[in-house]
């Protein structure tokens, strides 16, 4: 984003230079086209004067003419014999008067003069007219003249310079735009084709061309995205080596699963025993190799990648009674009777979710699913004793668990399962009287909520042997 504002800001400022020179040529090319008139407007009428012989004239003796050079005269000034007259040739308009506010003097030209004078004419409106005054055949002579033809002239030949220069700088913003163009977009092209091999092999530092490293604006994205290349390997690799740890733990747990397996048939023989004692120690031997059991299958749940859900209408009812008797806790649903889910994924994270709750004490659930808008919420609460609020940060990472009993996998597993099938599992509320798990569904999981009007009013019922007749009757 800065690199655009900055090239923005480029653009800009170059927009108003050329702009600000475009201003400067138009105002130095007014007083120099303003002087130029003025020195021709003199030519002409110094020469006609003389071809009709008006030089030689003699004050109160008859005119020729009023109209010398193409421009009507009002008055000449001239001295002669060192007397200064005067001869008004024509009367002036109405809304003029004389003498003439403007007076250009050929012999002593000044730019500045001559700019606010081009200014005065054209702002004057034609209200008076202008004088020009040089030396002709060695004495002064000044012309009182009508200021339309040049007035009309100076603001005919100021446009064509102001629309020149307007065409020019179309054509320089235009051409200098497709260049700027041209020379930014090499750079964001190579950049986007070095990020897509990036993404086509993440293993290989790919380096960036020099078109991209010597321009200045780019070297914050280039350092950025080169130590992202430097994160991206060293994540990569150590997770290639977490991979490896996990397929050889992977290895050691199936095997240890085995172990324990035989040494539970040995468990077996023990309650079998006529020996008081070790029938006495059997139960103790069977939990404790049940926890190792489960701890191993959990380890293979974590490892292993979350399969492909595949969805299918399922009885949440039929679901939550072999939850409790998995976890042998008291469940106590709300909600409707079937969801669109994958059923072994739906089970494993409710088994989960009760072996956790049931872990840390609890001796009943409290399953109620209902509608929020375009979502579906359920909710999963206990009776267990609260979560510590320090404990909540890290409650679903793996290794994580505050029971030595467990691995800390199950409410790890649970989250990955939901999200699978595109829910989102957190802990919503935790006190002294109990914790609330909740998990985010769309409602398209649950036909019989689909629609927007459909009924909400489901019955609360105990999971057990009377719930299916509850629930149909509801």
């Amino acid at each position: 984003m800065r690199i655009i504002s900055r090239n923005l800001y480029r653009h800009m400022v170059s927009g108003f230079a050329i702009i600000g020179l475009m201003v400067v040529g138009a105002v130095i090319s007014l007083p120099i086209i303003y002087c130029q008139m003025m020195d021709k407007a003199w030519i002409n009428i110094s020469d006609d004067y003389k071809y009709h012989g008006q030089f030689q004239a003699h004050p109160g003796m008859p005119v020729e003419s009023t109209y010398y050079g193409g421009f009507d005269i009002y008055r000449i000034s001239f001295a002669q014999n060192g007397k200064q007259h005067v001869i008004d040739l024509a009367p002036v308009p109405d809304g003029m008067a004389l003498p003439a506010g403007i007076i250009y003097d050929v012999d002593h030209v000044n730019e500045l003069t001559c700019f606010a004078n081009a200014v005065a004419l054209l702002m004057s409106r034609l209200s008076a007219p202008i004088a020009i005054t040089g030396i002709l055949d060695g004495e002064r002579i000044t012309f009182t003249l009508d200021a339309k033809r040049i007035y009309h002239d100076l603001l005919n030949y100021w446009k064509i310079i102001l629309l020149v220069g307007f065409f020019g700088l179309l054509l320089t913003a235009t051409t200098g735009f497709f260049v700027i163009r041209r020379a930014e977009r090499r750079p964001i092209t190579e950049l986007i084709k070095t990020i897509h091999m990036m993404a086509d092999d993440p293993t290989v530092t790919q380096p960036f061309p020099d078109s991209i490293k010597n321009i200045r604006d780019f070297d914050e994205l280039v350092q950025a995205v080169e130590l992202l290349q430097l994160n991206m390997m060293r994540t990569l690799q150590h997770r290639e080596r977490l991979a490896e740890i996990g397929e050889g733990v992977a290895k050691i747990n199936h095997d240890i699963r085995n172990v324990l397996s035989s040494a539970t048939l040995v468990s077996d023989a023990l309650l079998a025993s006529k020996d008081e004692n070790a029938r006495q120690s059997a139960p103790l031997v069977l939990r404790s190799l049940k926890q190792a059991v489960d701890l191993c299958q959990s380890m293979l749940d974590y490892l292993a990648h979350a399969p492909t859900p595949v969805h299918a209408d399922f009885d949440l009812v039929t679901m939550f009674e072999e939850v409790k008797a998995a976890t042998l806790l008291d469940i106590n649903y709300c909600g409707p009777a079937t969801m669109h889910a994958d059923r072994s994924m739906m089970f494993r994270i409710m088994l989960n979710l009760g072996r956790n709750a049931g872990t840390a004490g609890a001796s009943a659930l409290s399953i109620d699913i209902w509608r929020a808008g375009h979502l579906a919420i359920m909710d999963i609460s206990d009776n267990r004793s609260g979560i510590p609020r320090h404990l909540w940060p890290s409650l679903f990472s793996p290794f994580k668990s505050r029971q030595s009993t467990s691995g800390g996998l199950g409410l790890s597993i649970a989250r990955d399962l939901a999200l699978a099938q595109d829910g989102i599992l957190k802990l919503s509320r935790s006190s002294d009287v109990g914790s609330e798990f909740r998990i985010q569904f769309n409602c398209a999981r649950f036909p019989e909520m689909a629609h927007e009007g459909a009924s909400a009013n489901w019955p609360s019922v105990p999971i057990g042997s009377h719930t299916r007749t509850a629930h149909q009757r509801s």
